[in-house]
């Protein structure tokens, strides 16, 4: 049971960091998110947090990214983020090509 336990409290660590510490507020002026993997299955094992967003524009550029990553160094508590451009350098084949 203590997996059990452990995935509830990992759920509502996630859900206040989305929905009391501004995430969704921020993810959603960009365009309309969805919250998919592990938390929407309700099936957590640790803090991780899978994303998507349907923009709003046609594309995103890299002005459009930083706006983004700027607002949400805005948040409280974050410590550091990172950017990766899978555009220009193909670092990870597995995933589609973009701004991470």
């Amino acid at each position: 049971m203590k997996a059990l336990e452990n995935s509830k409290n990992l759920r509502l660590e996630a859900h206040d960091l989305i929905y009391k510490n501004g995430l969704n507020d921020v993810l959603s002026t960009f365009g309309d998110v969805f919250y998919t993997g592990c938390y929407y299955l309700d099936v957590m094992a640790w803090p991780d947090l899978d994303i998507e967003i349907v923009l709003n524009s046609e594309s995103i550029d890299l002005d459009l990214f930083f706006e983004l990553g700027k607002a949400l160094a805005k948040l409280p508590n974050v410590a550091s983020m990172k950017f990766d451009n899978s555009i220009t350098f193909r670092t990870l084949e597995t995933l589609p090509m973009g701004y991470y």
